[in-house]
């Protein structure tokens, strides 16, 4: 009797504990996972082929060969093991295999991308499911046709690490033809090296200046010159106070100063003195003229501010775009990314090496683009761009690693995070088997109606 008891009491803390991981997993979405994406395609410049599945199969024999970017709109259901496992689809065609995870419970109307087969001149794909089934057999494909051959990019990255996450791929291939420009020098946020300067003065201006050099020379990494990548200085967590006041100088959050050159300074290139650089909003908007107007970039990526909660991120779209205004700047496509999306830290869903589809998106306005592109990443270049990412010092865990205690509770941390699906890390969300932007073009981008469907929150 006593043993059954202990095997009684076993089995029920067993299925208490299962239990509890399934709901932390399953309910921890902040919107309803069985609501349709809203997304409307027919304003764009998108090709849209109506199919089906047959046998497991789709038939891409009557798609153009001009498309590089396309996805599949097809309707979701989770089952059971869907509810304890984000579901998976597979597909594979020839020697090309991606697989796309959803959320936990999702149901309705969803995107997978199948972009890397169409690049392919795949004929067809065969569809396979895990976790949820494919409730109809009719579907849409959308296309898109994106011309990147050796164009002149520009990437304006908000903070050190951003130009990582959302584009590392793309311009890791084609380096010489790619300037990045880092806004900020990542100066504020958590007291991370806190073991090592307890001053927080101290510890604010090593970090910026660690992350300042982290934005100039991890590049490298990726074929990028040493003179085409810089770091503009401007203070973390300040481009909204800069906008909404322009005539006053924004000072750093952490360390008393206004003086933008702390980090601005220690770039191994510098844009010209004649720019007298401040912490002002009036001086980022000339940096990004003189930018424009010096690499005549045929391809900006920046960020798309109603997607990204951050204020740094959406300001930085909102200095470009006055920028273009006033150097009559438009010969160009604006790829717009998101690393901060409001509705959920957990986008992209899925595993490293898995694809980035469209954003969860319910608003009955639908967001603005012309195109999308997703950029495909082959495994060597995933590697590659997990290991730039891991030279981000702010990416990395912090030196509490040196404490017993503190290396007991991060493991912790992570092991918790692991059984409830809520990593948020940016090797899990971004190292992936493409990069996804959406693109408008320069003509479009500066109008004024369409910047507010773009600011709208």
């Amino acid at each position: 009797i006593k043993a059954q008891i202990i095997t009684g009491t076993v089995v029920f803390v067993m299925i208490f504990l299962i239990g509890m991981v399934v709901n932390k997993r399953a309910y921890q979405y902040p919107y309803n996972v069985k609501a349709d994406y809203q997304y409307e395609f027919s304003p764009t410049d998108a090709k849209i082929y109506k199919n089906t599945i047959n046998d497991n199969k789709i038939d891409l024999s009557k798609v153009n060969k001009r498309f590089n970017t396309a996805f599949i709109e097809v309707e979701i259901r989770s089952n059971i093991a869907g509810w304890v496992f984000q579901p998976e689809i597979s597909m594979n065609a020839g020697d090309v295999n991606i697989f796309q995870n959803l959320e936990c419970r999702t149901k309705g109307k969803r995107y997978i991308n199948i972009s890397q087969f169409v690049e392919n001149n795949a004929n067809s794909i065969e569809i396979g499911t895990s976790g949820c089934n494919i409730t109809s057999d009719s579907i849409r494909l959308i296309c898109y046709e994106n011309n990147i051959e050796a164009p002149r990019i520009l990437i304006l990255s908000p903070h050190p690490d951003d130009a990582e996450i959302s584009a590392y791929g793309l311009y890791a291939s084609h380096p010489d033809k790619t300037f990045i420009a880092t806004i900020t020098a990542g100066d504020a946020g958590s007291m991370r090296y806190d073991e090592l300067y307890s001053d927080s003065t101290i510890h604010y201006i090593k970090k910026g200046k660690v992350r300042t050099w982290n934005s100039i020379t991890i590049p490298m990494l990726g074929g990028v010159a040493s003179q085409n990548a810089i770091n503009l200085g401007y203070f973390d967590a300040s481009l909204k106070k800069m906008y909404d006041d322009t005539l006053t100088l924004a000072k750093s959050r952490y360390i008393d100063t206004t003086d933008i050159g702390l980090f601005r300074s220690d770039n191994c290139t510098h844009l010209p003195d004649s720019l007298s650089p401040s912490s002002t909003w009036r001086s980022l908007v000339n940096d990004i003229k003189f930018l424009l107007l010096k690499h005549k970039p045929d391809v900006i990526i920046s960020v798309y501010p109603k997607l990204d909660y951050h204020y740094d991120h959406k300001y930085t779209t909102a200095a470009l775009a006055q920028a273009m205004n006033e150097s009559n700047y438009t010969s160009c496509k604006i790829w717009l990314c998101t690393n901060h999306l409001p509705l959920t830290t957990m986008y992209p869903d899925g595993k490293i090496g898995s694809a980035i589809s469209l954003p969860p998106y319910f608003d009955n306005e639908p967001i603005y683009f012309d195109r999308i592109c997703s950029f495909p990443l082959t495994p060597k270049l995933q590697s590659d761009k997990m290991l730039a990412l891991d030279a981000m010092n702010d990416l990395r865990p912090d030196t509490q690693y040196r404490n017993t205690r503190a290396s007991w509770l991060l493991f912790k941390q992570n092991l918790f995070d692991k059984l409830y699906l809520r990593e948020s890390d940016y090797f899990r969300r971004s190292a992936r088997s493409n990069e996804l932007f959406f693109v408008i073009d320069g003509e479009n981008f500066i109008q004024p109606d369409i910047q507010d469907k773009l600011f709208e929150e």
